[in-house]
Formats: structure tokens, sequence, C-alpha cells
């Protein structure tokens, strides 16, 4: 079923209803128009907002991915998120900027399966977060693509551990959870190791029996998702709660 962007603005507009958390997962017609259609809309209230695997289906060639037109509408109209997601997208650092530049309270950031458009080799996504989130407490970087660098690699990780560490004046860090692709190639045991020795405490992973994760001589709780993510208004919960003196 395909669903025009004046439909799905009638629809928010029928709701008279403030929103404050919006999830939309997995539809096939979403383009950047629905989402600058329903953003005047819906924007104002929201607190969280988690699009995944937003795209339009074409027959013929490459799907049309959300872009940075949807960020910037996004940037206009929300002022207010502690939760954002933008899930397999074509959004760049310029987008992802406009986005925490407006919205520096956000706390829980998910941008997963975004190498693509997000990876400079200067490492530039993590230094917008690290600039406009200072603060951020939860970070997800599922599905990346193994065929091109990724932005969450191990310097990036410790470049941004090291900027809590001096906004917090040398008192600990604020990143509490990391969820992350085991797969991952360039996330690797030294990133990972180093995040934990800083502070962070729990770890979402895809596989909870991850070999090297038995080497970080650690307290740090492991959760497994019940699929190969996780996402912050999922009704599913997370399993395989353990330590890694269990591992």
């Amino acid at each position: 079923m395909e669903v025009r962007p004046s439909q799905l603005k009638q629809f928010f507009a029928n709701l008279q209803t403030p929103l404050t958390s919006l999830y939309i997962c997995g539809p096939h017609w979403m383009t950047d128009a629905h989402v600058v259609a329903i953003m005047p809309i819906v924007g104002e209230n929201l607190m969280r907002l988690e699009l995944v695997r937003c795209l339009a289906w074409e027959e013929e060639g490459p799907d049309r991915l959300l872009s940075d037109f949807s960020a910037v509408s996004i940037a206009h109209h929300c002022k207010q998120l502690k939760s954002f997601a933008m899930v397999e997208s074509d959004v760049t650092c310029h987008g992802l900027e406009m986005v925490v530049s407006a919205n520096t309270g956000i706390t829980t950031l998910n941008l997963s399966s975004n190498n693509k458009r997000l990876y400079t080799p200067d490492d530039r996504a993590i230094g917008i977060i690290s600039r406009h989130l200072p603060r951020l407490e939860v970070l997800r970087n599922y599905w990346p693509d193994p065929r091109t660098p990724d932005w969450l690699n191990d310097s990036s990780l410790i470049a941004l551990v090291d900027a809590q560490e001096r906004e917090s004046g040398g008192s600990g860090i604020f990143l509490k959870l990391l969820g992350w692709y085991s797969l991952a190639p360039q996330l690797t045991i030294r990133g990972i190791k180093y995040a934990i020795e800083k502070g962070v405490k729990e770890i979402e992973i895809d596989r909870p029996g991850f070999y090297s994760i038995k080497d970080l001589g650690s307290d740090v709780k492991f959760y497994h998702p019940e699929y190969s993510h996780y996402i912050d208004a999922s009704y599913y919960e997370r399993t395989g709660v353990l330590t890694s003196r269990h591992l």
C-alpha cells in the first residue's frame, strides 16, 4: 500500500493530539516529501523520533532513502528530542549536524546502517556528536556495511569517550551503553575495551558469546536484543543478560 505525503499529513492532523513519541519502521513508500509534510504538525512536541528503514522502493534501480532534506525539516520543527534514530538512510554529516545542533538534549542516538554517507576520513560524524551532544548516554550502530569504512570505529569511539571525559572535567563519562554488530570489522576489542575502562557499563550485541568479550575483565553487562538490533521504542525485550565473568 502506498501512502501519499498529503494523506500522511492529513492522518496526523486528524489525530488532534500532540505526539511526544513517533516510531516509523519499514515502509516502502516513504520519501523526504513525507517527512517534510508531517514535521510542521508533529515536530513541536516530539521527544522521541525514530525513522527506521524508511524508503521508497524502486522496481528498477536503487531504493530511495531518506536524506538531508528530511534532516533539515526535523531540525526546523523538533527542538525537544531526547531520543533520535535515523536508520538506513542517506543522511550526511551536514544533516546530522542540523538535527543534533537543534536538539542538544538528545541522550539516545541510533545511526545504524549509515556508513555510506556518514563516514569521512577525519571522523567528522563523531566530532559533530561530541560537540553538540556532550552528554550522550546511549549510542547504537548496527548493520554497518563491511565493504565500506564505518563512521563508528576504534579511533572515533575513543575520540568520543575522550571528549566526554574533558566535558566532565575528568570526573568520568556520560556514555552508559553501546549497541553494535559483532561482525563490524572496524570496531574492535581495542575501542570497546577503552570505552568500558572509561565508564561504559552496558553493551548490546547480536552475539552474546562474542569470542573476545571475555578478555575485557570487567563487570559490564551484556544484552542480547531479540533481533540483531534494538530500537528505543521497541516492544521486544533484550534478553541474555550476562556479565563478562560468565563468558
